[in-house]
């Protein structure tokens, strides 16, 4: 880790941006540090994580996943927050509206959301990848995860008897 002196951080401050692109920077004033500069990506979406599950817990919502770009921490300036949320039942349009309003205003960005109880295919599959925000009960997880396995296992099938259908083995 690079470490600056107080004076040239703010004297030459561009070149501080410059040097925490490669690595986090250590700001020292009398001796002790002071401060730390570290680039986004490396910054972590810690602050936003909890801020989110405050207001998914606050909205009844009883499991929720972030992913996409923002958890893996390249997101672009442009980029969404995609979040998957289960409420325990299907969301109604007006609960997804008013959910989409309250995640928007704490994530300060364009939120996608994907309601666990309806979603299926490679979005339940990689919104259940994402990192936890809210768990209310463990089962409320395992009853997703089951539900994962279980469409997982019915692609498999439904590949096997696709691949015999074309060989000819059903006939």
């Amino acid at each position: 880790m690079r470490t600056i002196d107080a004076t040239s951080a703010k004297n030459r401050f561009g070149e501080l941006i410059e040097a925490c692109r490669a690595g986090p920077v250590a700001v020292r004033r009398h001796g002790r540090v002071v401060a730390y500069v570290v680039a986004p990506h490396e910054f972590g979406t810690g602050g936003l994580e909890l801020q989110l599950g405050a207001a998914l817990r606050a909205a009844g919502a009883r499991y929720a996943t972030l992913f996409g770009s923002v958890s893996r921490g390249s997101a672009g300036p442009e980029s969404d927050v995609d979040i998957a949320v289960s409420l325990g039942r299907p969301m109604t349009t007006a609960q997804r509206v008013d959910l989409i309003g309250r995640l928007a205003e704490v994530a300060g960005r364009a939120v996608d959301l994907i309601d666990l109880e309806t979603a299926g295919g490679l979005v339940f599959a990689r919104a259940m990848q994402g990192r936890e925000l809210l768990c209310d009960a463990a089962g409320t997880r395992q009853r997703l995860i089951a539900r994962l396995l279980r469409a997982e296992e019915d692609r498999r099938v439904s590949a096997i008897a696709a691949r015999g259908a074309r060989a000819g083995l059903f006939r």
